[in-house]
């Protein structure tokens, strides 16, 4: 089977799929789709029929490049990630409007980094031979799709709602980073043509909502925001969905005007804060040129960058140099051309650096080029807590100690004894028989008193008439004779 008959297969399918919303011609059209992109990958000069026909088509119905954003449909969406870098994945796309909305899991190929865990409730573990997705607040497996098919699937979506339109996806981000990671991951699949044609361009709704609440507030997150404007208590602002539908709602609140059209109302307040795919696109290669010269700058800031207590300055004084596009090498043909380094360093910058900064960064910049062995700074680093064996060799220790001092203690007392014992001598029958009616006397007192009687206790005159020793007598006798038998016997 050829790839025309694969093709032939797949746009009858799709006409299926367009008239009873057939999930199994859905299927059949990814998979026809997947073998393409296999193909395009082995063969770099196999062209893509289902992209081409698609962007073809699209491109009739509307200009990607126009400027006009008063009939276009205005899209709130968010996304999580495994991090906060351009080269991290995407797991999770959500998406909402008035007239539709959408949320779509997807199985990054990294890890989630441990903030992001935290931040997004998700993570990936491995079951068998299986990595899947799950949210760690309820331990539940969550459904998800592979990223070429979970773009897919946003595509659509948007294609189904904006075809004769175009859209503008609004995003809230302080920093802005979600276009860039969708853009990467449409390119590495080939599907940025396919999605130019249907969006227009994005919104920052942080500018937005920023100027039109800076007398009423002091800080912007999404939770302040939306109990002081909707008088609400969200409780899921870890997952996409929830912040893209959040973010509407606020922006709809601020945007309303004197007009009974809300719509006609959100297009003039939000259209000076739309930028067009094509500045889209420019601002992420100049990230990426960004990214370049902060990469070259590594050896300058590293060893500070490293230190906790100078981590935040470091990465300050390294901005400067960033943006205003002075990298490694710049640096290095001013101090071998024994330049200024600090007037070099004030002529790019410009006035807006203060003066502390400026000395920092000179300082920093000659101290790596003329003294680079004093870079080697280390953090002091506290000691380790002792576990595992270390424990268990201290006590093992402590408790050799100890029966050492026992046995000292044990052979002082047994060498006293013995002196005594040689001292005294060996008892002899008198004494003996001292004792055993010491203690015969013991055990009739004791009889007497249960009994209730006195008179059976023995007294002295009468142990003397009948011939036996007096125990009083012969016990002072014995303490007398012998001071140190009383201590053995005790």
């Amino acid at each position: 089977m050829d790839i025309e008959s694969l093709w032939k297969l797949s746009a009858d399918q799709q006409k299926r799929a367009d008239k009873y919303d057939s999930e199994v011609a859905r299927h059949c059209r990814y998979a026809a789709l997947l073998r393409h992109v296999s193909l395009s990958h082995e063969n770099p000069s196999y062209s893509n029929p289902i992209i081409k026909r698609s962007t073809k088509a699209m491109s009739k119905d509307m200009d990607p490049g126009s400027q006009n954003f008063k009939d276009s449909l205005f899209v709130s969406w968010d996304v999580d990630t495994t991090g906060r870098r351009l080269l991290d994945d995407i797991c999770n796309v959500g998406a909402y409007c008035n007239d539709f909305s959408m949320q779509q899991y997807i199985m990054p190929y990294k890890d989630i980094m441990l903030p992001m865990k935290r931040r997004h409730n998700l993570s990936t573990i491995s079951i068998g031979v299986y990595r899947v997705l799950r949210d760690t607040i309820t331990g539940k497996i969550v459904k998800t799709k592979s990223e070429l098919f979970g773009l897919l699937d946003f595509i659509m979506k948007l294609e189904a709602q904006g075809k004769d339109r175009g859209i503008v996806l609004m995003c809230y981000e302080r920093q802005k980073l979600a276009p860039y990671l969708l853009i990467e991951g449409l390119k590495r699949y080939d599907l940025l043509d396919r999605f130019k044609a249907v969006v227009k361009g994005f919104a920052n709704c942080y500018e937005f909502i920023k100027v039109n609440c800076a007398q009423t507030m002091v800080t912007y997150s999404l939770k302040t925001l939306a109990k002081i404007l909707l008088d609400k208590e969200p409780k899921k602002l870890h997952d996409a969905f929830e912040r893209a539908k959040l973010v509407h709602e606020i922006v709809v609140h601020l945007s309303t005007g004197d007009s009974s059209d809300p719509i006609k109302d959100l297009t003039s307040k939000i259209s000076p804060y739309i930028q067009s795919f094509d500045e889209v696109e420019k601002e992420l290669s100049d990230y990426k040129l960004m990214l370049e010269r902060q990469r070259t700058l590594k050896p300058i800031f590293e060893h500070l960058i490293k230190i906790s207590s100078e981590r935040k300055r470091a990465i300050v004084l390294r901005q400067y140099l960033t943006d205003a596009n002075i990298d490694f090498q710049s640096l290095n043909l001013v101090v071998k051309e024994e330049k200024d380094m600090k007037q070099y360093l004030h002529s790019k910058i410009g006035g807006e650096l203060p003066e502390k900064d400026l000395s920092d960064l000179e300082t920093v910049v000659t101290k790596h080029f003329k003294h680079p062995e004093k870079d080697e700074v280390k953090e002091k680093v506290k000691p380790a807590k002792r576990v595992g064996r270390e424990r268990n060799s201290k006590k093992s220790e402590k408790g050799a100690k100890k029966e050492k001092r026992n046995k000292t203690n044990e052979n002082g007392v047994n060498s006293k004894n013995e002196a005594s014992g040689k001292e005294g001598g060996a008892p002899t029958k008198e004494q003996s028989a001292a004792g055993n009616s010491n203690e015969q006397s013991r055990t009739e007192e004791s009889d007497a008193k249960t009994n209730g009687s006195a008179s059976a206790s023995p007294t002295q005159d009468s142990l003397v008439a009948k011939g036996e020793p007096s125990p009083t007598t012969d016990k002072e006798a014995h303490k007398v004779d012998n001071p140190s038998e009383s201590n053995v016997q005790c």
